[in-house]
């Protein structure tokens, strides 16, 4: 008795379902990370599976566990940048929770896409998916965009203003690889004219700017206050720019989502 597997078969519905777990810990962490390395922490979760089916490996329960904690271990690594065991054990613990709620529903396609059956219907599901996740991308992308209180300690003085948490900021420091924030120059005028030996500059681009550099300093450190709430963090990189960054004027300060983990 053998059994006939379409190994191509096998790694698309792995890379199908890869793609949504690691959606699935991008929602709910708030992590910001850009689709080509979701899908490629996808891709190779879905390559070492398929590896490993082929490869012989003389106790089966060893297999079992790089199939179920080695892959998607690495699957975070590669997506994510990871730089806490917390947020590691939390998602890989989503990742086993999500699969096992799914569990019935992925029986049911693996059984029939492996025998060729509904092959269309699971194409066409994966597009409805896809179309799906752009669609609660840009409703959470709203929802976690909020207000907050800070306080910067810049050396001996404070300074209390409103910031922004913004999941879309992807600024770091190319030399000492910090996340930066940034902040109105207003704020940090008297502090700039005290140490202006330390300012350095930060290359970014935006939307109508493919290239730029920011002004920043390294400020002694910030206190975020969320409702109940307070975390501090030192020694923080805050860029610089002239003029409101709100149109409203409701916040002075955009945060990086980092400063949050």
């Amino acid at each position: 008795m053998y059994y006939e597997v379409y190994i191509d078969v096998i790694f698309f519905l792995n890379l199908l379902m890869d793609f949504i777990l690691l959606i699935s810990v991008k929602f709910a962490f708030n992590k910001n990370t850009s689709h080509l390395r979701i899908f490629l922490g996808s891709f190779l979760g879905a390559f070492l599976y398929c590896l490993l089916m082929v490869i012989p490996i003389p106790l089966g329960w060893i297999k079992q566990i790089i199939m179920l904690v080695g892959i998607n271990i690495i699957m975070l690594l590669v997506t994510f940048r990871i730089k806490s065991f917390r947020f590691l054990a939390e998602a890989f613990c989503l990742i086993a929770i999500i699969t096992f709620m799914l569990g019935g529903i992925l029986q049911w396609v693996y059984m029939n896409i492996l025998r060729k059956k509904y092959f269309i219907t699971a194409v066409v599901l994966s597009l409805i998916i896809m179309a799906l996740e752009k669609f609660l991308y840009t409703y959470y992308k709203r929802k976690w965009e909020k207000i907050c209180q800070v306080t910067l300690y810049l050396g001996e003085e404070e300074c209390k203003i409103e910031a922004l948490i913004d999941t879309g900021n992807g600024l770091y420091d190319p030399y000492t690889k910090q996340p930066v924030s940034i902040i109105e120059y207003q704020f940090m005028q008297s502090y700039i004219e005290k140490n202006k030996k330390k300012i350095r500059y930060i290359p970014f681009h935006s939307v109508g700017k493919n290239n730029g550099l920011l002004p920043a300093v390294t400020v002694t450190g910030i206190a975020i206050s969320q409702k109940n709430h307070e975390k501090q963090v030192e020694n923080i990189v805050v860029a610089m720019v002239k003029g409101s960054l709100a149109a409203q004027k409701n916040y002075h300060m955009i945060l990086h989502p980092d400063l949050l983990e």
